[in-house]
């Protein structure tokens, strides 16, 4: 899981813009935001993908491994 196209692609619809033009993400869905900002709910989304993998549940600062290669047992 890279950082590949993370301020390339739409938050909302996942379509990877062909051109990039400046600071600002246009597109055709109707989302119109910093490629900043597009770039870092992206890269949200990837890392809670990731940790829903592995099964952890819980809140705050500690999760709690409940299945998948984490778990004890």
């Amino acid at each position: 899981m890279g950082p590949q196209n993370t301020s390339r692609a739409c938050p909302v619809c996942g379509k990877v813009g062909e051109r990039l033009r400046g600071h600002v993400l246009t597109c055709p869905c109707g989302v119109r935001m910093s490629r900043h900002a597009a770039a870092a709910v992206n890269i949200a989304r990837r890392g809670v993908e990731f940790l829903g993998g592995l099964g952890l549940r819980g809140r705050g600062r500690w999760a709690t491994p409940v299945a998948g290669p984490l778990a004890s047992g």
